[in-house]
């Protein structure tokens, strides 16, 4: 008598995927001494499946001010996507300019989001947390080829919402046109950092490196100046004074 073979099922499944697609931790405790008084900044670039609700409110954190920061931008076409970027459940984002084009979009799509932390204030008995969007930032548009929403600090007469109790703090969301330049006067004592979320540009004056999506550098001297070629660029612009008195190198 023949006994017939039962084949079981396996008891493995397809595992959800997360809304991020890329996390990067940019600023810890391995470097915040240096940075000082920027202690965490997070990023996450947004996967297609990326929703509002997925970010946690900020919640107090004795000492911190803090900062979450979500990017918008325009869509891509299906025509201008390759193919590994058009699957489900992938960036949209990976591997082009973040937000750059020019044409009416035809919607608006979840880019970037960013946790930044900052010591508070010695003595500061309250501190902020601020959790907004890009388009509710105020914009200074078409500022010499440059469209520069102002989060923190002022800037060309706008200030922005996030008020750390840290002090004088400047922190923007710069977008630069293809061919197009900026230039922003800081402390020369300050920490002072950008990010580069999108295209290619070029920072500081003599220096003949571009530097592409997902750079993080910290800056010297007085000036922040960065200009672009064919491609435009996007990046966040941070300067605050180190509590500590003067900026460390690395």
């Amino acid at each position: 008598m023949s006994t017939a073979l039962k084949t079981k099922k396996t008891m493995w499944k397809k595992a959800p995927v997360g809304p991020c697609m890329v996390v990067r931790r940019l600023i810890d405790r391995r470097n915040a001494a240096a940075l000082d008084p920027f202690c965490w900044l997070a990023v996450c670039y947004c996967s297609a499946d990326f929703d509002r609700s997925d970010i946690l409110a900020p919640s107090a954190v004795p000492g911190k001010d803090r900062l979450n920061y979500l990017v918008t931008g325009p869509s891509e076409e299906p025509e201008l996507l390759d193919e590994l970027t058009s699957q489900a459940g992938i960036s949209r984002w990976i591997n082009t300019i973040g937000g750059l084009k020019r044409h009416t979009p035809a919607k608006t799509v979840y880019i970037l989001n960013a946790e930044l932390w900052l010591r508070a204030a010695p003595g500061s008995k309250s501190t902020q947390n601020l959790q907004t969007e890009s388009e509710n930032i105020p914009l200074v548009a078409e500022y010499h080829g440059a469209d520069v929403r102002v989060l923190c600090g002022q800037f060309e007469g706008k200030t922005g919402p996030f008020k750390p109790s840290c002090g004088k703090c400047l922190i923007l969301d710069v977008t630069l046109s293809p061919g197009a330049s900026f230039a922003c006067p800081v402390p020369p004592e300050n920490n002072t950092l950008v990010y580069v979320f999108g295209g290619r540009a070029h920072f500081g004056e003599g220096e003949e490196l571009f530097f592409g999506k997902d750079s993080f550098l910290h800056m010297s001297g007085g000036t922040v100046t960065a200009y672009t070629l064919q491609t435009g660029a996007r990046f966040w612009l941070l300067s605050a004074p180190p509590k500590t008195g003067k900026s460390l190198e690395f």
